[in-house]
């Protein structure tokens, strides 16, 4: 991957009630952001012959029509040229006339912007009809990209509710709110390094497991980690698959499911940074009677089945600590069902949204109402009420995809008993490694 000028390249999409919200967006961005900026309207060819014209009445950035060949440079606005494809490649702009399918600008833009800049990807969705821009969300998140879509002040909500309903949206603001977000991801990226949100996706210490093994281990192992995006929705395994590979997290979080023969599901346990996926693996059953599936797109690192049970079995002190992990998953899945058992679903959401949180690095957690329902094992409407309720007493803000919590101490007050259990038992074992 080259680099770019640019420290990141913002693509933006929109088209019916998107003017609105162009302008309101770049009104309160500064003109040295050290950002470059591709906006992709989908309007008719006459309006967008004039947007370049109107938008350099809204921001100090030299506003171009990007031609193929064009470099990309920091600090400037394009605007897609009327009746065209766009895309980069390398550290340049692509044209392609005619546009092949006006319903889906943003997501050819975005798909390119995605496998160019992998984490320096931002997307942005405005107002507009349709879907266009969703599937471009899904590849920015799968490359550790960040994406932003406008909250209920959009004009026309169908692009931007799209994005929101396939767990794909990191933030949801008002267009004019979203610029102090992109500073501040600026200003948390350190010079030359790729970086998604506040987490280096490349480091393999911000997954907690791989930080604990002894310096020697790491040594031996950190050369052969292979770092691999997780788009939602993919299945690292399924039930009585063989494994090959185990999976560190970093940035992603993976949902543990057992699947019933009617396709009905149940949560067993959740693993984002604090462990790994392949326990069988190393615990000599080579594969397990549940599904691993990605629930929130970001990196993992991928390590040979084979390579990790040659460490395990020198017996040293990375076998205590995988050893350690399985016990604290144990203790997860053994406590998960009791929950599902003996408490209400406004409890068991209580303690799902805990447990994400602790391997997450924000309070906000993309997550539909359809997938809760798939997780926790119950109907939708079931889920709708429970949610319903946190967020009247003012725990939570839902909008359509993501649930933001407003209130820790009080949703830990409102769970069970099962969330204390889990999260004590895990720091007991993290004491006992360091010797506490």
């Amino acid at each position: 991957m080259k680099t770019l000028d640019p420290n990141f390249v913002v693509g933006i999409g929109g088209s019916a009630g998107a003017l609105t919200a162009y302008k309101a967006f770049f009104e309160e961005l500064p003109a040295t952001t050290g950002m470059a900026f591709v906006v992709i309207f989908q309007m008719n060819p006459a309006a967008n012959n004039q947007l370049a014209s109107v938008l350099s009445r809204h921001t100090k950035m030299p506003v171009i029509v990007p031609t193929t060949g064009m470099p990309i440079r920091k600090n400037h606005v394009y605007v897609i040229p009327p009746n065209a494809d766009l895309c980069i490649e390398s550290d340049t702009f692509k044209v392609i006339f005619p546009c092949a399918n006006k319903s889906k600008a943003v997501d050819f833009f975005l798909v390119s912007l995605a496998g160019t800049l992998g984490p320096r990807a931002i997307a942005i969705i405005l107002s507009g009809h349709g879907q266009d821009g969703t599937e471009g969300c899904k590849r920015i998140k799968a490359m550790g990209g960040t994406t932003f879509t406008q909250d209920r002040s959009a004009e026309v909500a169908g692009m931007a509710a799209s994005a929101q309903a396939s767990g794909n949206v990191d933030f949801v603001l008002p267009a004019g709110k979203i610029p102090a977000e992109l500073r501040r991801l600026v200003r948390s990226a350190k010079p030359g390094v790729p970086q998604a949100g506040t987490f280096e996706t490349n480091a393999p210490r911000q997954n907690q497991l791989i930080a604990a093994f002894p310096a020697a281990v790491k040594d031996r192992l950190l050369p052969e980690l292979e770092l691999v995006a997780l788009p939602v929705g993919k299945a690292l395994y399924d039930a009585e698959e063989i494994l090959s590979d185990v999976y560190f997290p970093t940035t992603s979080l993976i949902s543990l499911l057992y699947v019933m023969e009617n396709g009905q599901s149940s949560e067993l346990a959740v693993v984002g940074n604090d462990g790994l996926i392949g326990v069988a693996l190393f615990m000599g059953g080579e594969s397990t009677s549940s599904k691993a599936v990605v629930q929130i797109a970001g990196y993992a690192y991928r390590l040979s089945g084979q390579r990790l049970k040659d460490e395990f079995n020198l017996h040293g002190a990375m076998m205590l600590s995988l050893l350690r992990y399985t016990q604290a998953l144990i203790t997860q899945m053994t406590q998960t069902a009791a929950c599902n058992l003996h408490h209400s679903i406004d409890q068991r959401l209580c303690r799902c949204l805990l447990l994400r949180l602790d391997r997450l690095p924000s309070a906000k957690v993309i997550m539909t109402q359809e997938m809760l329902s798939y997780i926790l094992g119950v109907r939708r409407e079931g889920v709708t009420e429970a949610a319903g309720r946190l967020l009247k007493l003012g725990v939570i803000e839902y909008v359509r995809g993501q649930i933001t919590v407003l209130d820790r101490p009080t949703l830990e007050k409102l769970s069970c008993e099962c969330y204390a259990v889990v999260k004590k038992e895990s720091a007991r074992l993290v004491a006992i490694h360091h010797g506490l």
